[in-house]
């Protein structure tokens, strides 16, 4: 179905304002790894999720909007609307929304470093000691034994004599 031309210029806004959501919500994913350690495999394995999901959602908008055509002012409006939003609002968006994930994770990892920095080295030094004291018990433990092994091999061997 052909639409006017006013319907086309809205369609071109629409996909721009497309373009700028798939650049923040990678903007997102850049400001979790900035903040939460990845290893390679892991940054793979996002980046094709990122990919899939993206994709799905620019297909499935232009499917609604052009009618399941896929023209190329709509590709073009997506590519300028992430490139806008990578060269303008990024910038700013970036640093801020890295802030806050940085806060958010201090307050939610806050009860772990209290454990880990007031109850963990007590606990630590009570285990090396109960591990001291377990070695020190062993090797007792061991030289009673050898003495009694000892003994029972004399014992037996008065009764041979005997």
């Amino acid at each position: 179905m052909i639409q006017p031309l006013w319907g086309q210029g809205l369609v071109f806004l629409f996909t721009v304002l497309l373009g700028a959501a798939v650049g923040l919500l990678y903007d997102i994913f850049r400001a979790i790894r900035k903040n939460v350690p990845h290893n390679a495999i892991v940054i793979f394995i996002e980046d094709i999720i990122f990919c899939a999901g993206a994709t799905f959602f620019v297909f499935y908008f232009m499917f609604a909007q052009n009618y399941g055509e896929i023209r190329p002012f709509s590709l073009i409006g997506i590519a300028g609307g992430a490139i806008l939003y990578f060269v303008t609002v990024s910038k700013i968006f970036l640093p801020f929304l890295s802030k806050i994930l940085e806060l958010i994770l201090k307050v939610a990892l806050w009860p772990f470093r209290f454990i880990a920095k007031t109850i963990l080295p007590p606990l630590n030094k009570l285990l090396r000691r109960v591990k001291v004291y377990g070695r020190i018990q062993r090797k007792k433990l061991r030289s009673h034994r050898k003495g009694r092994e000892l003994l029972w091999k004399k014992n037996k061997k008065k009764k041979q004599k005997k």
